[in-house]
Order: C-alpha cells, then structure tokens, then sequence
C-alpha cells in the first residue's frame, strides 16, 4: 500500500528536496520535511513504537498524534491533505502565525501529508490516483475500493 501512496505523490517526490524545518511531532511520533518547488512541503510523519521480529512488524498506535510546524513565510495560509493508498483525504490543521499544527489522528504506521498553496495540486493527485493507481490497488486490496453510490447532481424540475 505504501507503493501507491509514493505513485500517487510521485510527481512531487521527484521535484523535491529535504528540509531542515523546525517540527514538533507527538511524542511517539518520527517526522522529516521535503519541499516542492516554491509553494509545496511534503511531511513523512512515522510512528515510531514499532519493533519487527520472525513473525513481522509490531507497532503500538499512537493517538492524537500531532505535528507543529513552523512555514517558511512563502508558504503562508496553505491547505493540507493526505495520501493514502484509498486517494487523497482532508488533514484538520490549526494555525497560530507561522506555525500550523496538523491532527493526524491514530497514526498506525505512516502517514504522508501535503501542506501547499497551490490550489490544483490535490485535483491533480487525485485524478493520478484514480486513473493510475486504483485500478492496482482495488486487485490487490479491494477493501480501499469503495463504489460510488448514486447521488442528486440536479435537482427535479416541477
């Protein structure tokens, strides 16, 4: 599953840089910071309580985890979004001047979290993972696949 999160990121992995940023994850919690050209950073949060062993990998879930960091003032007021293996889902964050906590929840493993100003960028991802990397991913692990249920797209005229 990780495969199709770094497929979906790929565009930006290739383009990006590592950067010394000042974080402050949850306690449990291991994070670096890659940038993306002038108005995108990339955070790799990992847990790390986790131990492998004849039988595999063991983690114990940290809650609530959290991670502060300070933007560089190019990347002011930005939106935040995560990749998973099942597409791209929104990430809470809280702003406090240059600094932006983002909630990330009960992190298992990995998480792989998008923090930009550019306004296409998740659109864009988005559309990869559909046409690129879900195909793979629902043989593989159908349990990532939802189907879209019917919806309202116009109203009924009288």
């Amino acid at each position: 599953m990780l495969g199709a999160e770094i497929r979906t990121a790929a565009p930006l992995l290739v383009k990006s840089c590592p950067a010394t940023l000042p974080l402050q994850p949850t306690a449990g919690v291991w994070v670096r910071s890659l940038l993306v050209g002038s108005d995108t950073l990339v955070l790799l949060a990992v847990n790390d309580q986790y131990y492998n062993d004849q039988t595999g990998c063991h983690y114990t879930p940290v809650s609530n985890a959290t991670v502060a960091v300070t933007l560089p003032t190019w990347l002011q007021l930005p939106t935040a979004f995560e990749i998973t293996a099942g597409g791209l889902k929104d990430v809470s964050t809280q702003s406090n001047g240059s600094q932006l906590q983002l909630n990330l929840g009960t992190l298992n493993v990995t998480r792989m979290i998008v923090v930009t100003k550019n306004a296409q960028l998740r659109t864009t991802l988005q559309r990869r993972h559909d046409q690129q990397v879900q195909p793979g991913i629902c043989a593989l692990a159908p349990e990532f696949c939802t189907t879209n249920a019917p919806a309202i797209t116009q109203q009924p005229s009288n």
